[in-house]
């Protein structure tokens, strides 16, 4: 209980990225080879070990901390790429829903115009603020109006 205990604790210690070489490397070392004139399986045959003792798949799940679906996935690149570090899809790709740059610069300049015409400098120190060139800018708009 203590060694499961132990590498629970190391497994969840690691990367996504190293995880996932982990658990390939186990596909790896548990999955029967096919030899030449014997037919292929469509799946491989993985028996899970631990500790020199055979585990059920589904303490093999909660060993390493993981879902019955990553080990899918896992196994299904690990058919075609073998031993190989899993690259998400869209590594390369920009978000959809990303702001561009000049529009975050075109805000930001906005706002510091508005402040410039718009604002009331506080006379006094407000507690709790070290500053005391604090500015207060009138309540009566709302979003939208500005």
């Amino acid at each position: 209980m203590e060694v499961a205990l132990l590498n629970l604790s190391n497994v969840l210690e690691l990367s996504h990225d190293e995880l996932n070489l982990v658990i390939l490397t186990s596909i790896q070392a548990f999955t029967r080879q096919i030899t030449t004139g014997e037919e292929r399986a469509r799946k491989p045959n993985c028996k899970f070990r631990f500790a020199d003792i055979h585990i059920c798949k589904e303490m093999f799940l909660r060993l390493h901390g993981i879902s019955d679906t990553r080990l899918k996935r896992l196994k299904e690149h690990f058919e075609l790429n073998g031993l190989s570090l899993r690259i998400h899809g869209n590594t390369k790709q920009s978000p959809w829903n990303r702001t561009l740059y000049s529009t975050i610069e075109d805000v930001k300049n906005f706002i510091d115009s508005y402040v410039e015409e718009n604002a009331v400098m506080l006379p006094g120190r407000i507690p709790g603020y070290k500053s005391d060139d604090i500015i207060l800018l009138s309540s009566c708009k709302t979003k939208t109006g500005v």
